[in-house]
């Protein structure tokens, strides 16, 4: 008895010298300990102290300072494994992985216990009865070191409560708190309903924190980190005998949330975001969200002639991403486990968007500010989703609409949208870029109606400009060669304002279709070819044909207007009146060696009526000599009196015997009198009788005498400018 008394006092000793020394062989690594205790009457263990080292023998891989469990051994008569306290404080655990091994393998074996296997072959199977009351795990901590990220998660402070767990229990209660670094935190609290078959488990998440998630983005996006903290509340139902019958419910609140480039600027902040579950229904395939709503989201966007900071930062998944054709969607949704998704509503409050673009001579800095949107009934069946926005533009144009889209068929839209008092002078960067004028007034109205099916885009824009004024050239390099400035101004109308409606159309299934670069080219299409072919728009103006304004024609040796010279004169007269700031430039042409051949035989013919007929007085001269082309040159009088004059032999052509009766050093000067006359004429006649300003019109001549002939006749070819 003596002896019993000696070993059971001296047995915790030796069991604690014992586990020390001979640790590698029972579990394969150190242990040590502080102390080892057994009360033996109250049948309970307790461990001070305890750590368990990582092979190295050096790191710590589990410990804690304080074990203790208390049993009823005399429950072991039943055959039931009964404690009725359970305590374990100030626990740590260390773990980590490097992409193939956890440093806690060493603990799993491959062999499987021989007499196991040989008491499942029998078929028998004995039920372990257990009972554990008072479970109280308290103060741990938990450390996770991913190496593949580089990533270190702690947990603290955890502490786990399980009044009572037993193997006949037909229910049973737990609670699990622990903390995520100084401010997260995670509560678990759930029953088990072992008669039912089913478990209800509540989830609290508190304050965690995103930034020990951020290495993790790293195959998706280029960023230094993100930043937020997440809320979320949870309710879980389960069944304990299918393991995927489980349907959630709560909500979720991401506060914060920031994320930043390789340069740590942010680029995407939401101040809040918060998602309210209705039903999870995972077995079915069920999924139903009441609201998504984010709070004052910002995205600070920058863009630079090949890329853009949104592009670089998602770029790893953007150029690894490869979409499939919109065509093969629906076939693939198809052949998928029918899921059936509902998003009650989709709401965005006070969004932001800064742009500056840096691909231009100068930044264009812009703000879109108090953007609103909501998106209602979304679902799998959902043929039109209802979408409405608006938003303010550089704190004074407002933007609003709304639109309807089909997730089922993305050929499904349709859009409605207006802007209202947009202030242009903000669009100066661009307008110098691209015509090298600034902008400084002008405000935008616009309307657009688009329509879109499998089959057809169309779009109808409405456009109102008002006050519209460009500034004196810079110095820039024109994108646009054409004159887009006289273009802009002779769509004015007589207030002021330019009005478009300019429709659109396309194939939306051809593979260059896009929407964008079809609303671009279309616009600035259509201004530059008011600019480049102006007469059209002038002569809508006037009601007149455009090809009676951009030239006037004359006829040989003409040297004063006739009726279509002067009806022509008159309408540029009149556009003048209703575009005051408009030019025209009126170049006279001529063939200058046929137009001297034709003055060469106009003075010969008058000079032979003169000489036939011979007049007395200057008005029968002037009279006769405006008959000059009625002479018949087969008449064998006229025919002996060029042959006279001349003195060149039959082979000479009448036009050469012309030439050589008047000599080209006077038909040079006739020429060029007769020229400078019908400049004379044209400007007299627009200043004088038309009292045209004479600094909207100039009439000149080409170099008549060195340029390639263009025609057969005397012409002014008409130009427009804008001063």
């Amino acid at each position: 008895m003596f002896v019993i008394a000696v070993v059971l006092l001296f047995l915790p000793t030796m069991a604690h010298r014992y586990i020390e020394k001979n640790s590698k062989e029972l579990v394969g690594r150190k242990i040590t300990m502080n102390d080892l205790d057994l009360n033996y009457a109250s049948f309970s263990l307790s461990i001070d102290d305890l750590v368990l080292y990582e092979l190295n023998d050096a790191d710590t891989f589990f410990a804690f300072s304080y074990f203790k469990v208390n049993a009823e051994p005399w429950r072991l008569i039943k055959k039931e494994y009964a404690f009725k306290e359970f305590l374990l404080d100030s626990f740590y655990v260390y773990t980590d992985y490097d992409g193939e091994h956890f440093n806690f393998d060493d603990f799993i074996t491959s062999e499987v216990d021989s007499v196991a296997v040989e008491t499942i072959d029998k078929g028998y199977r004995e039920v372990i009865r257990f009972s554990l009351h008072n479970i109280n795990i308290q103060n741990g901590e938990i450390v996770f070191y991913d190496k593949t990220a580089d990533n270190r998660f702690r947990l603290e402070n955890i502490g786990l409560h399980l009044p009572n767990l037993a193997w006949d229990n037909k229910q049973a209660d737990m609670g699990i708190n622990l903390r995520f670094g100084r401010s997260g935190g995670l509560a678990f609290n759930g029953s088990i309903d072992r008669a039912a078959q089913k478990y209800q488990l509540e989830a609290q998440i508190d304050s965690l924190q995103l930034y020990p998630f951020s290495n993790y983005l790293e195959p998706y996006a280029n960023t230094s980190g993100i930043e937020g903290t997440l809320d979320n509340r949870l309710v879980i139902h389960g069944s304990l005998s299918q393991f995927d019958n489980i349907v959630i419910s709560g909500n979720a609140v991401l506060h914060n949330f920031i994320m930043k480039d390789l340069e740590g600027t942010p680029v995407i902040e939401v101040a809040k975001t918060a998602m309210v579950i209705d039903s999870f229904d995972i077995m079915n395939n069920y999924y139903h969200i009441g609201e998504i709503s984010m709070h004052q989201p910002q995205v600070i966007a920058e863009v630079y002639d090949s890329s853009s900071n949104l592009w670089q930062l998602f770029a790893p998944y953007l150029e690894e991403v490869e979409m499939p054709p919109v065509d093969s969607i629906s076939g693939i949704a198809k052949e998928l486990v029918p899921v059936r998704y509902f998003v009650d509503s989709m709401v965005m409050h006070d969004g932001i968007i800064t742009l500056t673009d840096h691909s231009l001579n100068r930044p264009f800095n812009y703000k879109v500010s108090d953007m609103e949107a909501e998106i209602t009934g979304i679902s799998y069946e959902a043929e039109e989703i209802p979408v409405t926005f608006s938003m303010l533009l550089n704190n004074e144009g407002i933007l609003k609409g709304k639109s309807d889209f089909s997730i089922n068929d993305p050929y499904n839209f349709d859009l409605t949208s207006e802007v209202d008092k947009l202030d242009l002078v903000s669009f100066s960067p661009y307008s110098e870029y691209y015509i090298a004028r600034p902008i400084v007034q002008g405000r935008l109205n616009y309307s657009n109606e688009v329509e879109m099916t499998r089959e057809e885009f169309s779009a109808e824009n409405k456009i109102l400009i008002s006050e519209l004024e460009l500034g004196t050239k810079t110095e820039d390099e024109k994108k646009i060669k054409a004159p887009v400035k006289l273009g802009l101004y002779i769509l004015k109308d007589k207030d002021d304002n330019i009005e478009m409606d300019v429709p659109m159309w396309g194939n939306p299934t051809d593979p260059d279709f896009d929407m964008g670069k079809i609303v671009w080219q279309t616009l600035s299409g259509f201004i530059v070819k008011v600019a480049t072919e102006p007469f059209g728009m002038l002569g809508n103006l006037i009601g007149t044909n455009p090809e009676h304004l951009k030239k006037m024609d004359m006829v040989l040796t003409q040297d004063s207007l006739d009726r279509h010279n002067v009806q022509t004169l008159e309408k540029l007269a009149n556009i003048l009146d209703k575009k005051e700031e408009i030019i025209f430039v009126l170049t006279q042409e001529t063939p200058a060696e046929k137009e001297m051949e034709a003055l060469a035989v106009k003075n010969v013919c008058s000079a032979y009526l003169l000489e036939a007929e011979h007049p007395t007085t200057h008005a029968d001269t002037v009279s006769m000599v405006s008959h000059w082309e009625d002479v018949n040159r087969m008449d064998t009088a006229f025919i002996n009196y060029v042959s006279r004059l001349s003195q060149l032999d039959d082979t000479a052509s009448f036009e050469n015997q012309c030439i050589a009766i008047t000599g080209k050093d006077e038909l040079l000067q006739q020429f060029t009198s007769l020229v400078e006359k019908r400049n004379d004429v044209v400007h007299n006649y627009l200043l004088e009788t038309l009292q045209v300003d004479s600094s909207l019109v100039e009439v000149r001549s080409a170099d008549l005498l060195n340029i390639r002939a263009q025609t057969d006749h005397p012409m002014y070819r008409i130009e427009v400018s804008v001063k």
